[in-house]
C-alpha cells in the first residue's frame, strides 16, 4: 500500500472532487502551507506533501497501531492449522482455568 496505492487514492479523490465541484490542487505545483511565510517554506510539490507528509505518515501510524495491537503474545491462534487444533486449544484453555 505504501508503494502503489497513493496514485489510486488520488484518482478516486479527484473523481469525487470533480463530481462535487471541489477544487483539486495541481500535484506538480509547489505546496504552500497555510499561515506560513512562502519565503521560509520548504520547496516541495503538492504531490510530495500529500504523499509523503500525509499519506505515508498515516499509513506508518496505522501500521504501528496494528503491530501494537497484534503482537506475538496476543495472536495465540496464529499457529492453529485447523478446527482440530482450535478445539484442542479451547479445551486446554478451559481445563487450565478450572471450575468457576
Amino acid at each position: 500500500m505504501r508503494d502503489d496505492d497513493f496514485d489510486d487514492l488520488l484518482g478516486k479523490v479527484s473523481i469525487f472532487c470533480g463530481n462535487n465541484d471541489i477544487d483539486v490542487p495541481n500535484m506538480d505545483d509547489l505546496f504552500v502551507p497555510q499561515g506560513r511565510s512562502r519565503r521560509k517554506a520548504q520547496k516541495i510539490t503538492n504531490r510530495h506533501y500529500y504523499r509523503v507528509d500525509l499519506f505515508l505518515t498515516i499509513i506508518d501510524k496505522q501500521l504501528v497501531e496494528l503491530n501494537n495491537r497484534f503482537t506475538e503474545s496476543n495472536t495465540v491462534f496464529s499457529s492453529l492449522k485447523g478446527i482440530t487444533d482450535l478445539a484442542e486449544k479451547l479445551i486446554k484453555e478451559v481445563s487450565c482455568r478450572g471450575p468457576h
